[in-house]
């Protein structure tokens, strides 16, 4: 009879879960319980992002939107398809960074990486290869058919400058390597 008793019970006892809390409903009877807590995202926690369509590529673009590199340091390898760009990354994620009043300036070290790549060209870049870029966009065409992924990935600096990767299918990675630190400005876009 106890093992009855406990199947009726459970039987006539729902349990209701929005991640918040859950509701238990037992003859009718409501019983609150905060036991399941949905954490809340730590901000302050290094990305690691991986853009495999072009959906993820604009969420990828968005967050090394203003990441400043030295050419020099950009590093294509044809044997193994693969194209890394050393970033120091504008943390725009970080509460208070988009504030235009005392707004949160952080920087932070990170690798954006790119597979399956082709061959790379660039257009508006010095040709000794040294100075400071500052990513403005990543943006992927493709070139292929329905059916083929392949096209061409552009990123976009500021000053007109263009890497361009043709690559076999979108796939990009970008992993912070660490803490932040503070950036000497915000950056700013337009006139003003």
């Amino acid at each position: 009879m106890g093992q009855h008793s406990a199947a009726q019970s459970a039987a006539q006892s729902k349990v209701f879960s929005c991640g918040v809390a859950s509701l238990t409903l037992t003859k009718g009877q409501p019983d609150f319980k905060h036991e399941t807590q949905t954490p809340m995202p730590d901000r302050n926690r290094p990305l690691k992002l991986i853009a495999l369509d072009v959906e993820d590529l604009t969420v990828l673009s968005a967050a090394v939107q203003d990441a400043i590199l030295d050419e020099s340091e950009i590093s294509f390898d044809a044997s193994k398809g693969q194209l890394i760009l050393p970033l120091r990354r504008y943390a725009w994620e970080l509460p208070g960074a988009r504030r235009w009043l005392f707004p949160t300036k952080q920087r932070r070290l990170s690798v954006l990486d790119f597979a399956r790549v082709l061959k790379v060209e660039h257009k508006g870049m010095s040709k000794d290869k040294s100075g400071p870029l500052a990513i403005l966009a990543l943006k992927f065409e493709q070139t292929g058919g329905d059916e083929d992924p392949s096209g061409v990935m552009d990123i976009v600096f500021a000053g007109a400058g263009i890497l361009r990767a043709h690559v076999e299918c979108v796939e990009a990675r970008l992993v912070d390597q660490g803490a932040t630190w503070r950036a000497a400005a915000k950056p700013r876009h337009g006139d003003g």
